[in-house]
C-alpha cells in the first residue's frame, strides 16, 4: 500500500495505525481483499490529512462498509485498485519555499509532473491529487 499523501514520520503514524486498528480487528472482515479496500478507502477519505486517517478509522470501527460506500467503493469491487494504481506511481512533495509559502510537486516514473504553489499545504495536496486522477483519466471527448 502506498502513503503518497504523507511525509516522514505522518507516513509511519499512518501506517502503522492502519496496521494496527484497521485490519481483521475490525467486525467481519474475512479477507486480506476487503482489508485493503477498507484501507485504501479510508486513505481516499482522509484526503491526506493523518488527522483525519484516525478518524476514519474509529468510523470503520463503527461499520466499514458506510466507509466503503463514502469513498465510492461500495458497489464496485475494482474501484479501489483503479484508484489505487491511478496514484500509486505518483510521488508526492511538499515544501516550504518561504514563510509558510508552500509547494507541493507530484512526479511520476514517466516524467509528467504537477507543482503548485500557495498557503495551504493540505489544499495544495488535494488539488494536485485531483490534477494527477485527471491526468490520469485522460483526455474526456
Amino acid at each position: 500500500m502506498n502513503f503518497f499523501f504523507f511525509e516522514g514520520a505522518s507516513r509511519v503514524s499512518v501506517a502503522t495505525l492502519l496496521v494496527e486498528e484497521c485490519g481483521f480487528d475490525l467486525p467481519l472482515p474475512s479477507s486480506a481483499a476487503l482489508v485493503e479496500r477498507i484501507r485504501l478507502a479510508v486513505l481516499k477519505l482522509a484526503d491526506g490529512s493523518a488527522a483525519a486517517v484516525s478518524a476514519h478509522v474509529a468510523a470503520a470501527k463503527q461499520d466499514w462498509r458506510d466507509v466503503l460506500v463514502a469513498a465510492g467503493f461500495g458497489d464496485d469491487l475494482a474501484a479501489h485498485v483503479a484508484w489505487g494504481h491511478a496514484l500509486a506511481s505518483w510521488r508526492f512533495h511538499v515544501t516550504e519555499v518561504s514563510a509558510s509559502v508552500y509547494e507541493v510537486t507530484a512526479t511520476d516514473k514517466m516524467g509528467r509532473s504537477v507543482q503548485l504553489k500557495g498557503t495551504d499545504s493540505d489544499l495544495l495536496l488535494t488539488e494536485a491529487r485531483n490534477a494527477v486522477l485527471e491526468l490520469c483519466r485522460g483526455p474526456t471527448s
